[in-house]
């Protein structure tokens, strides 16, 4: 049923996204339980002091953009014959997963920065200069990271865009560092008009540990093994298709799997720090929802696609509403 909705080639079936996202958000909407903010990776510090229905409202509302974001990005590349609109399932479901992230936290908003960022990237070809597009992709990764730090680790995306789809190009290579000297210019700037808003010193914060309460579920657990072989399988599905797929295909599928990599490694890093899985699963939404599609459209027999969605979809209702 999700599978075949989300599989029409008809933006019309992006309506059904805020319904879904309020469905799988209503039982916190409706409750008091106990949220986690992940404020202390951000520079700013307004999060908690917004109150919670605000907070949630604006939450909802981001990831819905952003998940529209990542199908329109996709749709506008060369990597699949038609125009796909589970990537916006995916991501809603994933970012939606956990009662305690039912709120407004950095994540949710860095990540809408990413997921432009990756959109513009995808507009760089081989032929065409691109310097505006990697200063402008550089900015947002930089913004990103504003709100979640961690986010810097992947400032070198667009030098490694740049080593796979372009000539090597002076000035382009260099407009990673303008945007990092532009963007920290006016964080200055605004820090000194506005200093209350910004918190510099959770820097320092990085390497100290935090053991962050969360009850980990057997239901979570089963969505995170079917998640995690959805990517493994999607991963070699895609090596598999670039044997026989255009220049474009293998270097724009060369770029994910490098995104991935990176959000991967950003994980990993902030699980050390912070004990909890719960930042594993909203760290690598993005990565998922532009992978993990490739699995479920090139299967064969389109049933199992519809099993593992739904599957995926109704553990994730239970998980939200009954644990």
């Amino acid at each position: 049923m999700i599978y075949r909705l989300f599989q029409i080639n008809k933006p019309i079936v992006l309506t059904l996204l805020p319904i879904i996202c309020l469905g799988l958000w209503f039982p916190s909407i409706i409750s008091d339980g106990q949220k986690i903010f992940f404020e202390k990776y951000s520079l700013l510090q307004f999060y908690d002091s917004l109150t919670i229905s605000l907070s949630q409202f604006l939450a909802i509302l981001i990831i819905l953009i952003t998940a529209v974001l990542i199908s329109f990005t996709i749709n506008g590349s060369e990597l699949f014959t038609k125009n796909q609109y589970l990537p916006s399932i995916l991501y809603v479901l994933i970012m939606s997963s956990i009662n305690e992230h039912h709120v407004l936290n950095p994540i949710v908003i860095a990540n809408l920065f990413i997921v432009f960022s990756i959109y513009f990237i995808f507009k760089i070809y081989r032929q065409v200069l691109c310097k505006n597009l990697i200063f402008k992709s550089t900015c947002l990764i930089l913004i990103a990271s504003i709100f979640y730090y961690p986010y810097l680790l992947l400032f070198p995306l667009p030098w490694i865009v740049l080593s796979i789809i372009r000539p090597i190009e002076t000035r382009e290579w260099l407009m990673p560092i303008v945007s990092l000297f532009l963007v920290i210019f006016y964080l200055l700037l605004f820090e000194k008009i506005s200093s209350e808003t910004f918190n510099f010193q959770n820097f320092t914060n990085f390497f100290n540990r935090d053991l962050i309460s969360f009850k980990f579920t057997y239901i979570l657990k089963i969505i995170i093994g079917l998640l995690s072989f959805g990517l493994c399988y999607s991963l070699l599905k895609l090596f598999k298709l670039n044997a026989k797929s255009t220049n474009r295909f293998r270097k724009l599928s060369l770029i994910l799997f490098f995104v991935f990599v990176l959000f991967l490694t950003i994980a990993t890093i902030n699980y050390f720090y912070y004990l909890n899985m719960s930042i594993i699963i909203l760290l690598l939404a993005i990565p998922v929802s532009y992978i993990l599609p490739f699995s479920l459209v090139h299967l064969k027999k389109k049933w199992l696609s519809e099993i593992y969605l739904s599957s995926v979809f109704f553990l994730i209702f239970y998980h939200l509403i009954f644990l």
